[in-house]
């Protein structure tokens, strides 16, 4: 409709601008009996070209075909517009000045119907482009996610079965009762719809409850601003309980009596401010899948309405991320 809108606008402009001309030569009848005339057989030539000239010949990357047609089509058009009289009431008495001034509108017309045609052919090209890239971006956030999950399950189980051993049953129950909520929340969230961000927090609250009884550590930080109504704001799922899995997988907290590990979470006014913070063996700079999908996530839901920065420097890995929420 809104492509109907627009050529239907343009006809007017054209009308317009012709009726101009005739109504300072003929009276109010002739003039608007010739403009509907000559706009008629301007409507003619461009849409001839663009539903079949165009789709015939260029369309199918004929151009001599093409360029042939448009010169044939040219003199079939102008043979009734010359033997009806029309040439001299609309342009001149001189044939060969009609025929020119004829061919000169006639191209004009060719040419607008061309571009308009060209601008809709690069526009559903790009789309296409954009479609591709978004479907193989989510194909490959896809593959990663799969890829993290069953990880992350391996080695709570091995952590679970290592408690069972060491006869700390009530840990186990524990840390099975954590987990499980963990894999609910990994398999039932749509990760391609935002959730509330108390949704996240919650979970996060449960992950390092669970990393705390796996290591056996409290040094671990969350600081949240409780004065913020988090269930007021949405984010993509998973982001920032990949962050923290980030966190923990490469911090030292379980043999280094100095390390640390520390989050903070803030909205203000619309912006989300997620910093992480840990120490780290020498053996630990390399980044995970964790970030390579964090990345990814971000670069597809978000764009350039964040700002993710790290810094990995005397052991110890920072990381600083801002979300524009009204986007």
């Amino acid at each position: 409709m809104k492509r109907i809108f627009y050529h239907i606008l343009f006809w007017i402009f054209i009308f317009l601008f012709i009726l101009d001309y005739f109504v300072h030569e003929y009276n109010t009848i002739d003039a608007l009996n010739l403009t509907i005339t000559e706009c008629t057989i301007y409507a003619i030539i461009s849409y001839t070209n663009l539903h079949f000239l165009i789709n015939r010949f260029l369309a199918k990357k004929k151009p001599w075909q093409y360029g042939i047609s448009i010169i044939a089509f040219l003199f079939i058009l102008f043979i009734p517009y010359h033997y009806l009289g029309l040439g001299k009431i609309l342009l001149y008495d001189k044939e060969i000045e009609t025929f020119v001034s004829f061919s000169l509108n006639y191209i004009m017309f060719i040419l607008i119907s061309f571009l308009y045609w060209y601008v809709l052919l690069y526009q559903k090209e790009k789309h296409k482009t954009l479609e591709l890239e978004n479907t193989k971006l989510q194909s490959e956030i896809a593959i990663l996610k799969s890829q993290i999950n069953p990880h992350f399950l391996f080695n709570s189980l091995n952590n679970i079965y290592s408690l069972t051993l060491n006869k700390k049953s009530e840990e186990a129950l524990k840390t099975i009762e954590i987990l499980s909520e963990i894999l609910r929340y990994f398999i039932y969230t749509d990760t391609n719809k935002p959730t509330s961000i108390q949704n996240e927090i919650e979970i996060i609250k449960q992950y390092i409850t669970f990393h705390n009884i796996k290591k056996n550590t409290e040094r671990v930080t969350l600081n949240i601003n409780n004065t913020v109504d988090y269930n007021k704001y949405e984010i993509i799922p998973h982001i920032l309980i990949t962050i923290i899995e980030n966190g923990f997988k490469h911090s030292d907290i379980a043999n280094n009596k100095d390390g640390f590990l520390n989050f903070n979470i803030n909205i203000i006014e619309t912006t989300l401010y997620i910093n992480s913070s840990n120490t780290f063996s020498p053996k630990e700079i390399k980044l995970g899948i964790g970030m390579t999908i964090i990345k990814k996530q971000l670069d597809y839901f978000y764009k350039d309405n964040y700002t993710l920065s790290i810094n990995d420097e005397n052991f110890q890995y920072s990381l600083a991320l801002t979300i524009n929420l009204t986007k």
